[in-house]
């Protein structure tokens, strides 16, 4: 009985040691959400190296905020539901700081079992996802601010697989056929451009496709019937393994400055014409 005693104790032991150690936030709670073990990492996440956890409740050492009267209902809820059989997660949470800060975490809450088959508690997994969180959204704004701009500035812009369809179009290339940017994408160069244009600009994107720099003119009727010349130009896009995944079409139009240069050949001629 003494052996088996002392094995058991040599196991809690190892378990206990094993989760303290483990790189990741766990803390393993009874019934009473009182904790029985924790790891390091979640003392340091949660700035708790000062407190004694073992034997006190969770809802001790994470007291409510005032500012914040539901959120511990939440998590209490949470538990209850774990502590019923249910296991609870969560990829991004928001969680208030007593200081004011918020931090985000992914976490879940899974419920352990006794010997007999009964449950004995909870443990919580978490990790504070905070940083990468930041630079997500921070990559987000860099997104939309540079889909703002390409929205904005004067030229027309799209974005052309492999296949020729359309990937992106800012909102200046759609205008240009009296379309919206999201009746564009997904759809195949030919339907959008017209026979016509899409005979002079298939073998230009064949180039662009092929890894070559392509810049060409092209008139293109408008949805208001009026002629456009346009100067196109084609830059290959490769993925990170040099492939050629798509290619990227500017355009800008000149059509203004050309009728002023034919308007110029023609005053020219006719001024040629009188002084004959």
């Amino acid at each position: 009985h003494k052996l088996t005693e002392s094995a058991l104790r040599e196991k809690e032991q190892i378990l206990k040691l094993f989760v303290y150690h483990a790189p990741s936030a766990i803390a393993m709670c009874d019934r009473e959400m009182r904790y029985l073990c924790y790891s390091q990492r979640w003392l340091i996440d949660y700035d708790l190296s000062q407190q004694e956890l073992l034997g006190h409740s969770h809802y001790e050492i994470f007291p409510d905020l005032p500012d914040l009267p539901d959120l511990p209902d939440r998590w209490k809820e949470i538990h209850r539901r774990s502590l019923s059989g249910s296991i609870e997660a969560c990829d991004e949470d928001p969680f208030p700081r007593a200081d004011g800060s918020v931090d985000w975490v992914r976490w879940k809450v899974h419920p352990w079992q006794t010997s007999e088959g009964q449950i004995g508690g909870i443990i919580i997994f978490s990790e504070v996802i905070t940083k990468r969180k930041q630079a997500e959204n921070a990559l987000q704004e860099s997104v939309d601010q540079l889909r703002f701009i390409a929205n904005h500035i004067p030229i027309f812009i799209a974005q052309i697989d492999a296949g020729k369809r359309y990937k992106f179009v800012n909102q200046s290339y759609a205008e240009l056929f009296k379309l919206r940017p999201s009746e564009i994408v997904g759809k195949h160069t030919s339907e959008v451009l017209g026979k016509q244009a899409y005979a002079i600009a298939s073998p230009h994107m064949d180039a662009a496709l092929a890894g070559q720099e392509v810049k060409y003119d092209l008139d293109l009727p408008s949805a208001s019937n009026t002629a456009r010349t346009l100067v196109v130009q084609y830059t290959p896009e490769r993925d990170k393994a040099g492939n050629i995944v798509a290619f990227i079409a500017t355009i800008t139009d000149i059509t203004e400055r050309k009728q002023a240069e034919i308007q110029i050949q023609q005053l020219s001629q006719l001024y040629a014409t009188l002084s004959s």
